[in-house]
């Protein structure tokens, strides 16, 4: 019934208003012409928000996929940070090694080797989420419509990563003289199947038996990675417009600041490989 009553009224308005409008049509068609160009404006403006709601939903998209790329190498850069330090303890751990097999401290050798074989099995896991992170950061840039950031680690600082295959081979130099010895190999017999803390490997004997290949494995499917990233970045580059000179300088900070870290991480490395060559 209310319904009924709204249309009567809206019916008895626009018939009144075409009877002005015939009556009253040198005053009329001014403010028919004015109710026009208002209707006409406000769709223009209805029309023009919504595209820069659009436009600025869009830039937000973009910067948000900007920070995630600066995210995935800042996190990948703390990661290699990380990884001289297992070398240098798995190292230490063999230091000890040895000097246990000198004093024929059978138990606590093994102890060292499977304290050698955490720290690799953890450089061996950060390997791979370095490059979980750079798979994320390759699928950002592809959505990214600007210049996008570098990736923290370069060819070579990632190459330089194959200095861990001269570690594993002392470890498996180190475990084979000590096999020779019966009462060493005893207590391996003893203490090969136990479980380690080391993801990917069941035991101690698997882990011995196959860190090196591993390791190199992931090193090289890194290398690969970081490879076909720099020629996509290229390619991109080479289409991008170079007119953003803002976004361009805080791109240039960023990686400045992450250059001082890596050249660190990447020093380290070069005195480990320097340590292991002057031991030779």
């Amino acid at each position: 019934m209310e319904w009924l009553i709204a249309v009567g009224i809206v019916i008895v308005v626009v018939v009144h208003i075409f009877l002005y409008a015939v009556r009253y049509w040198q005053f009329s068609i001014p403010i028919i012409i004015a109710i026009i160009s208002l209707c006409v404006y406000l769709h223009y403006r209805k029309k023009e928000k919504r595209r820069i709601e659009q436009i600025n939903a869009h830039r937000r998209e973009q910067q948000d996929i900007y920070n995630k790329m600066i995210s995935c190498g800042d996190n990948a850069l703390d990661i290699y940070e990380k990884l001289p330090n297992y070398l240098n303890s798995a190292e230490c751990f063999m230091d000890q090694a040895e000097r246990d097999y000198l004093e024929s401290a059978f138990e606590p050798f093994w102890v060292s080797v499977e304290k050698a074989v955490n720290m690799l099995g953890n450089f061996n896991e950060d390997v791979k989420n370095i490059k979980s992170f750079l798979e994320q950061y390759n699928e950002l840039m592809k959505r990214y419509e600007s210049k996008p950031p570098k990736f923290t680690l370069s060819f070579e600082t990632v190459y330089k990563l194959k200095i861990c295959s001269s570690t594993t081979k002392r470890l498996e130099a180190i475990v084979r003289k000590e096999q020779c010895n019966y009462q060493f190999a005893n207590i391996f017999v003893k203490r090969k199947t136990n479980q380690i803390l080391v993801t990917g490997f069941k035991n101690l004997a698997q882990a011995l038996e196959q860190m090196t290949c591993q390791l190199i494995e992931s090193v090289d499917n890194l290398t690969t990675q970081v490879t076909n990233s720099t020629m996509s970045l290229n390619m991109k580059l080479e289409d991008i417009s170079k007119n953003n000179k803002e976004h361009y300088g805080k791109t240039i900070d960023i990686e400045s600041n992450r250059v001082v870290r890596e050249n660190k991480a990447l020093g380290m490395l070069n005195d480990i490989q320097s340590t292991i060559q002057n031991r030779k």
